[in-house]
């Protein structure tokens, strides 16, 4: 089976932090604007304030930065032999953080489920007929939800969803 280069995981992850941050269902319209040169992010209906490829400790996140999401590589599986072209479909899951903390524990609740659904909507939106598959990566993806779980707080409430989105890809075998 070929073995997936960080580069291309890297931009696997470019891709859906991508995705995530031209979504109008995700992105808040307060979300701050790009540096130049970034992609620029969709201020639309959603509630989600920052979308990173990293994974802070969530003690570290400023409440400005709330609700935050952190996108990362979690692991690779082949799904089929290899073709006689040489090349493997293989899944590559990308696990994708939701956080948030604030004053009322329902409040932080809701609004990670509305960002998990926001999630689910871009998947199908890029699958779709008109979508670009997560800037061409992606054969098929799928949607795999989470339950939120409350996390530790100095002060009020906090809680985190991991939710994991699965790219299947063709790799060539090197």
């Amino acid at each position: 089976m070929p073995v997936p280069t960080v580069d291309f995981l890297n931009d696997a992850v470019d891709a859906v932090v991508t995705a995530l941050q031209q979504s109008v269902d995700f992105m808040s319209p307060n979300a701050p604007v790009q540096p130049n040169g970034a992609t620029p992010i969709a201020h639309g209906t959603g509630v989600v304030m920052i979308v990173e490829d990293n994974l802070p400790d969530t003690t570290e996140i400023p409440s400005y930065r709330l609700p935050h999401c952190s996108v990362f590589y979690s692991s690779d599986e082949e799904l089929h032999e290899e073709d006689s072209a040489g090349d493997s479909e293989i899944a590559i899951e990308i696990g994708i953080r939701l956080y948030n903390r604030g004053a009322d524990r329902r409040t932080v609740q809701r609004t990670l489920l509305q960002a998990a659904a926001a999630v689910e909507r871009v998947v199908k939106l890029q699958m779709n007929a008109n979508g670009t598959n997560f800037d061409s990566y992606a054969s098929n993806a799928r949607y795999h939800g989470g339950t939120a779980i409350d996390t530790e707080e100095k002060s009020g409430y906090g809680a985190m969803q991991l939710v994991r989105l699965e790219l299947w890809v063709t790799l060539s075998d090197y």
